[in-house]
């Protein structure tokens, strides 16, 4: 949606600024910069979308046991010698694969508005370093109504290789930072119900 709304932003500048252009001079029965469906549609959900609170889970990442292996190797090599460590070439990969989030409050489980997985690449090859993985991401959004009332929040995150019990458990307080940040950010905001 984002990336949706940035693509029409420059189009829409450019529409309102010819009109104004155009100003009382020269009329155009025809010239409406809000007369197309996409950005009728855009201005409805940009109003709706601006107002959700959204988690994003990445996968963790880190050395593949053949890169941690040979670093180990290289150090004990040059310990051995008296010699500086020889810089080896270091290979990442993704450590997780995202499935699934749930968010409860006080021990409800609350649908989310708008839930999503997606490909997460990485691609780098360099002398030293080689990162070529891919692995799914997450993107959930939430009504900020959900989090102006409740005591505590639970949030569980699955991991596709074990799909049965939670990779990842968050718990939060309603004294938590984030929990009062939200609640600060949108206290007085009208808000639609959950």
């Amino acid at each position: 949606m984002l990336f949706g709304k940035f693509n029409v932003q420059d189009d829409l500048r450019q529409a309102a600024n010819r009109y104004k252009r155009r100003g009382r001079k020269i009329l155009d029965e025809k010239f409406d910069p809000a007369d197309e469906p996409f950005y009728e549609w855009l201005r409805n959900a940009t109003n709706q979308l601006d107002s959700l609170v959204t988690f994003e889970i990445r996968p963790d990442f880190g050395q593949t046991a053949g890169s941690a292996w040979a670093t180990a190797l290289s150090a004990a090599a040059a310990g051995m010698s008296g010699t500086p460590m020889t810089a080896t070439k270091q290979s990442m990969e993704f450590k997780a694969e995202f499935l699934d989030m749930s968010l409860f409050r006080d021990g409800v489980y609350i649908r989310p508005v708008t839930p999503g997985r997606a490909l997460a690449e990485r691609a780098i090859d360099t002398p030293l370093l080689a990162f070529v993985d891919e692995a799914y991401s997450g993107m959930y959004s939430y009504s900020p109504s959900v989090f102006m009332t409740g005591k505590q929040f639970q949030i569980d995150i699955y991991d596709a290789r074990q799909p049965d019990k939670p990779h990842k458990i968050i718990t939060l307080k309603h004294t938590s930072k984030l929990i009062q940040q939200i609640r600060s950010d949108f206290k007085g905001v009208e808000l639609s119900s959950e």
